[in-house]
């Protein structure tokens, strides 16, 4: 990094931040981009204020949450994560952090690839319900739960939320009519695009709420069948396994 006639010093640190952001993005994860805090005191900090934080396979989300909270750039534009057998609790401490600046897409990708047994489970949580916050800026979400029991956000509004995609979910028994009111117009009044796919716990809703007005596309895939209101939808895609 340093030029070879010994007087020019760091060449890429004299870089502005936009252009280095660029180079850690190229990055595979937000690890990688924080190593490079090693090179010069310039890229200390560099890695907390990127836009945009990818990991994948994680197996500590402790380290995510540090990753979180060290992060100080005003808005989050992009949030990517793949977990492996992660507690409820972890996830749910992850995912609040995240609504307070994600102003972009998240990307969360569970993957459960442990048996354990019950009294195993309990200690570490598995099978209890955690709280999906409400994202109030954020504009894609796109969550596959490996079906972890959730429990929906009582209020709050998604306002700039336009895609919506929940897999492999359990609704909590006590919310299994709140999905509804979630995806309503009141609560998401820009949501373009919505997508179900293989959930648990849903059942008919005891009224049909009216699903956000932009609404131009829903699929529910293997899914318990339920009543929706959709004034202008252009695109449905409906199995029920």
């Amino acid at each position: 990094m340093a030029d070879g006639g010994g007087g020019a010093g760091d060449l890429l640190s004299a870089l502005p931040d936009d252009v280095l952001h660029l180079i850690l993005l190229r990055l595979r994860s937000a690890a990688a981009a924080a190593r490079t805090s090693v090179l010069a005191r310039r890229w200390r900090s560099l890695w907390t204020t990127l836009p945009e934080l990818r990991f994948p396979a994680v197996t500590d989300l402790a380290r995510v949450t540090a990753a979180l909270l060290s992060h100080d750039a005003p808005l989050l534009h992009r949030l990517e994560l793949c977990s492996h057998d992660p507690a409820p609790h972890e996830v749910a401490a992850v995912l609040h952090l995240a609504a307070r600046s994600l102003a972009g897409k998240l990307l969360l990708d569970i993957v459960m690839r442990k048996k354990r047994n019950p009294v195993a489970a309990a200690a570490a949580g598995i099978g209890a319900a955690f709280h999906i916050p409400c994202f109030r800026k954020a504009t894609e979400i796109s969550i596959r739960f490996a079906y972890l029991t959730i429990r929906l956000p009582p209020f709050g509004v998604f306002a700039k939320l336009s895609v919506l995609r929940l897999t492999r979910f359990r609704l909590d028994d006590s919310q299994c009519d709140h999905l509804g009111d979630i995806v309503s117009s009141e609560r998401c009044p820009s949501l373009q695009a919505l997508t179900l796919c293989n959930s648990q716990g849903l059942s008919n809703q005891p009224s049909a709420p009216r699903l956000s007005s932009p609404l131009a596309s829903l699929s529910w895939k293997n899914c318990s069948s339920s009543r929706f209101l959709l004034p202008c939808l252009e695109h449905c895609i409906w199995s029920i396994a």
